[in-house]
């Protein structure tokens, strides 16, 4: 699981970004901290400073070679779909699910679009610059071989208040998905803004994810060989 930020850490999570519930139904959780987390410096920072895809999803891939399954949140949903999706993601072809609770970096296939709606626009200009059709960094770092996905679920959801990323754009995302062939799920609480902040919400959320999961490694199972 990847936090979110960009620039945050696993040192410190909070009730909301939970792994408990999923160690709670069986799973082995582990909390990566790949560049530009917070607490090992500015040369860190710098490996990924405008090379989200060519800096942090390389040193992401390596920090979990081992691990099957990558979920995200908020901008680590990024992380998450651009490791899944990245040439050197060597044990891709085994990846069967990627939760990802799509919100401030809620559409990694576009980083240009992101930046032109979300209320936090100064952000990605301090970054990458002013989103113009000159600008070939939000294009380089965007992750857009969606077909890579195939061989993985992806569940999004979405807060209807969101402020940061409107909720057309998961829908968007969810019909391009479908359109490559993903198999997708979209769930929108319609009483949520960026996060989920209603404790019914949350279990709901959780039960869905987990519930997903346990499918998907079932799926896998049955195909092995």
């Amino acid at each position: 699981m990847y936090h979110g930020g960009p620039c945050k850490t696993w040192a410190d999570w909070s009730w909301r970004w939970n792994p408990w519930p999923f160690v709670q139904a069986g799973f082995a959780v582990v909390l990566p901290d790949p560049p530009m987390s917070l607490g090992y410096g500015d040369r860190v920072i710098d490996v990924g400073w405008r090379r989200w895809r060519t800096g942090i999803a390389k040193y992401a891939a390596r920090q979990v070679e081992m691990i099957r399954d990558a979920a995200g949140f908020s901008h680590n949903l990024w992380f998450s779909w651009a490791v899944a999706s990245a040439d050197i993601w060597r044990w891709r072809q085994r990846c069967s699910l990627i939760p990802i609770w799509s919100s401030l970096m809620a559409a990694p296939a576009d980083l240009e679009q992101v930046a032109l709606i979300s209320d936090v626009a100064w952000q990605w200009v301090r970054e990458y610059g002013v989103p113009t059709p000159l600008n070939a960094d939000y294009r380089r770092e965007s992750v857009c071989d969606l077909d890579k996905l195939k061989n993985c679920k992806v569940l999004l959801s979405h807060g209807f208040n969101d402020d940061l990323v409107p909720v057309s754009h998961a829908v968007g995302l969810y019909g391009r998905l479908k359109f490559y062939g993903v198999d997708t799920a979209l769930a929108i609480f319609q009483d949520e803004g960026h996060s989920l902040t209603r404790v019914s919400n949350q279990k709901d959320w959780f039960r869905w994810v987990i519930e997903e999961m346990a499918n998907a490694i079932q799926a896998t199972d049955r195909s092995a060989p």
